[in-house]
């Protein structure tokens, strides 16, 4: 799997997680090309994240809707980013306590008191 493929996946799951959608509201919200809309739809569809079916008022409108598997995949998805940006503040915590001149005591307790 290609990675603009995955990225493409990402986005229209974290969509999803607000509600059921249609493809061209898909394609308006994630700012994606038609075919590569459809090109992810068609394979989050056969790894059973996502349902297509038609709209019940309206036959030409695809209504996209995730799965139970799909709303935990992505709840799942975001998590991780959320662990991603908490791992990435204590990197930078980590970085200034062993850069800090070990003479003053006060630094330690500055650099926790910036970073809250």
């Amino acid at each position: 799997m290609d990675d603009r493929l995955v990225s493409d996946c990402n986005q229209i799951l974290h969509l999803l997680l607000n509600g059921n959608t249609h493809v061209n509201d898909i394609i308006k919200g994630t700012s994606l090309p038609k075919k590569r809309v459809f090109t992810a739809n068609d394979f989050l569809e056969s790894i059973k994240l996502i349902n297509k079916t038609n709209h019940p008022k309206h036959k030409q409108k695809i209504l996209v809707s995730l799965t139970d598997f799909g709303k935990h995949f992505a709840k799942l998805i975001v998590n991780f980013e959320k662990f991603d940006e908490s791992l990435k503040c204590i990197n930078v915590v980590v970085k200034q306590f062993k850069d800090y001149d070990r003479s003053d005591e006060k630094v330690p307790k500055n650099i926790l008191a910036h970073n809250k």
